[in-house]
């Protein structure tokens, strides 16, 4: 009674690997397993509530994705009398085998499209031709979509979740010694030197009532490694195998796409204080070899200074009681140094101070000297008070500026009939900026300013009474480089006009187009 026993536990184990011996030789074989080798496949006729519109070109479009697939061999389909929707085939195994005989089949393909008043519902079926049964279903509803190419879209996901709900990914085309082939390859996502471990399915667990498949139990019988890698196959060497030979043609090959985790140093689900110090970012530099402290960077809270570096152009006319006179350079260079004070979270103190260097024509026909040298220089102080939007330094803000600024064109010549020109008076304007990206890093920004009642001061004569008028535009784009530094790039426009009474001249005008850019220190 004993050894009965003893001999049947050992034959246990043994029954999960149904083995035949053929010359000497154990092959490991399971029903489970030969059942679900496909190989060769047919679309049946698809079906739909439109009378074919849906369904010709979507059938068609999955026998063209399938004649291209190097994983399955695409057959005809041999029509078996009337053709049955694939409702028909869920309890009729008996028709699924006659279908599958007929057309030398290891499995087919059937679908319906329903197309209702809210979008198209699409169902996917996967019949197996052996035992006659449902392997998979699957479906997908697009609501408010009736497009062909939409619903193709649609149909290629539906495949595709076919494809992976088998339950291996690929199968062994051949055995030489220890020299395997794979249908798998480089579009398969298989990789030079890759393992993967060879299965054999020993269990199948379908649904109770539609006997679709739900999970599948697989044990291992060996491993292999990938020595060369094509477009549709793989070439591979056996590492081990339980047997010799038991990895034999049509096994089947799983673990092509690995599960990875990312908590692999504690075993409980949460980290531990130190892990998760750790797990942050810059923590080999807080605390690892040789930690050095480390301190948050202030934010600026008392203002910026900056430079800038300009590329302007130059136009000035002067119309006399007896001619027209106008003058211009199209490229002169200028510098300014700006500065900033912020007193509280709303007012502030503004300076600038810029100087350029200009040369024109001498406006008057024949006059001498011919070129004409010009300086100019310009100063404002100015208290701003500020509105922002937001909560950072860098968010959207607005700006009233009110306060002195003076602007002054010397002239090195004055027999050319333009005169020194100094313009002093009270600035005023505002200014605003705006993040255009989510961690305020760039900004656009504008500047509006006007002086009010100007006054001209002219040199070494007056050209009369004046009625003065000065506009100021500007448009700005800004970006963050650290948290105390930052560059910015202007277009600024600036009109110097007057108009005269009781002399000489009848009207002046000062036109200033630059483009600047420069470096901000924030503090």
């Amino acid at each position: 009674m004993i050894k009965f026993l003893f001999f049947f536990l050992l034959w246990i184990p043994l029954e999960a690997f149904p083995q035949k011996v053929i010359g000497g030789q154990t092959k490991y074989q399971n029903p489970f397993d030969s059942l679900i080798t496909i190989q060769n496949i047919a679309v049946l006729p698809f079906f739909d509530n439109t009378k074919g519109i849906y369904a010709r070109p979507l059938e068609d479009y999955v026998k063209e994705s399938l004649s291209q697939s190097h994983q399955w061999n695409l057959k005809p389909f041999h029509a078996v009398g009337p053709i049955h929707p694939p409702e028909d085939f869920i309890n009729n195994p008996q028709l699924v085998k006659k279908i599958g005989q007929k057309s030398n089949l290891d499995a087919f393909i059937a679908a319906r499209i329903t197309k209702g008043p809210s979008g198209i519902l699409t169902d996917m079926y996967l019949f197996l031709s052996k035992d006659g049964s449902l392997l998979i279903h699957v479906k997908e509803k697009r609501k408010k979509i009736f497009a062909l190419n939409d619903i193709k879209k649609m149909t290629s996901n539906l495949l595709n979740k076919i494809k992976k709900r088998i339950p291996y990914d690929g199968l062994v085309l051949s055995r030489q010694g220890e020299r395997v082939t794979l249908n798998l390859g480089k579009e398969d996502g298989l990789r030079f030197g890759q393992t993967l471990p060879v299965v054999q399915i020993i269990k199948l667990h379908r649904h109770p009532k539609f006997k679709f498949l739900i999970s599948a139990e697989k044990e291992i019988i060996g491993r292999l490694r990938i020595l060369k890698v094509d477009k549709t196959l793989s070439f591979g060497k056996i590492i081990t195998e339980i047997e010799p030979g038991a990895i034999q043609k049509l096994a089947k090959v799983s673990g092509l796409h690995r599960t990875q985790y990312t908590n692999t140093l504690s075993l409980t689900k949460d980290l531990n204080p130190k892990e998760k110090l750790l797990s942050l970012p810059g923590s080999k530099i807080t605390f690892g070899h040789k930690p050095a402290p480390w301190l948050p960077q202030r934010p600026p809270t008392f203002g910026q200074a900056g430079v800038r570096l300009g590329a302007g152009s130059f136009r000035g006319a002067m119309s006399l009681s007896s001619e027209e006179l106008s003058a211009s350079d199209s490229f002169y260079p200028s510098v300014s140094l700006e500065g900033e004070l912020w007193l509280t979270s709303r007012w502030s103190l503004h300076a600038l101070i810029r100087q350029g260097i200009l040369e024109t024509k001498n406006p008057q026909s024949g006059g001498s000297p011919s070129n004409l040298s010009y300086s100019l220089s310009s100063h404002e102080l100015l208290a701003g008070y500020n509105l922002r939007l937001g909560p950072s330094l860098w968010g959207p803000h607005i700006e009233f500026l009110a306060g002195f600024s003076s602007y002054k064109l010397l002239v090195d010549d004055t027999n050319s009939g333009f005169t020194t020109m100094k313009y002093d008076g009270l600035k005023l304007g505002v200014s605003g900026s705006y993040p255009i990206t989510k961690d305020h890093s760039w900004s656009i920004g504008t500047k509006l300013f006007f002086i009010l009642n100007p006054k001209l001061t002219e040199t070494p004569s007056s050209s009369g009474k004046s009625t003065n008028t000065i506009n100021q535009f500007s448009f700005l784009v800004s970006k963050r480089l650290y948290s105390n530094l930052k560059a910015e790039g202007s277009l600024d426009y600036e009109l110097y006009s007057s108009k005269f009474s009781g002399g000489a001249a009848t009207s002046s005008s000062r036109n200033h187009t630059t483009l600047t850019a420069g470096l901000f220190y924030l503090f």
